[in-house]
Order: C-alpha cells, then structure tokens, then sequence
C-alpha cells in the first residue's frame, strides 16, 4: 500500500485537540491500512517515532427514508489514535497535505 493513501486527513474536534498535549492525535485512515502501516506512514512523513497506534472503526449511520428506503448517514470510517514516544515534541497537523512526498 501507498504511504500516501494511508493517512486521509486529521480529526480536528474538541478532543483530539485537547489529547495533543498528551501527545496523541487522531487521523481518519484507509480502511485497509494496519497498525503497522499507519505507524510507518508517520514516520516516513513527520520524521517522529510512534509508541502506540491505537484503531476505532465506525460503524455507518442509516435512516429510513420515503417508503421504507434507507439512506445512508454517516459512512463508515476508520480512525487512528497515535502516540508518539517523546511527550515533548509536537506534530503539526494543520499542516497535513494529502500526496505530501
């Protein structure tokens, strides 16, 4: 798999962004991608060592629409909870280009 499709973009709400001073920022990622992928896509791509890589898929949202239709929602996506090893550094994701390299 491509290093650039792996990482599709940064989660930006209110917790991840309070979860960035304990060195940890969250990414919606390719739903084929593993661990071990989304590990060596932040290193290659931000230069910084990753402790711990954390998953959370989310399921698809539906609701039922005019004679009995379903429609969907929210799609499913996949999410990683990344934890980088030094605590002091930072990794900027308002800075994230998709195709960056």
């Amino acid at each position: 798999m491509n290093i650039n499709d792996i990482l599709i973009q940064p989660v930006t709400t209110e917790k991840s962004t309070k979860e960035s001073s304990q060195a940890k920022y969250t990414f919606i990622v390719n739903q084929n991608s593993t661990k071990i992928d989304i590990k060596k896509a932040i290193q290659k791509l931000y230069g910084l060592e990753v402790d711990i890589v954390r998953i959370v898929k989310i399921q698809p949202k539906y609701r039922t629409g005019a004679k009995g239709h379903q429609v969907e929602k929210r799609i499913s996506q996949k999410k990683a909870i990344i934890t980088l090893k030094d605590k002091k550094k930072t990794l900027d994701v308002n800075k994230f280009a998709k195709g960056k390299e």
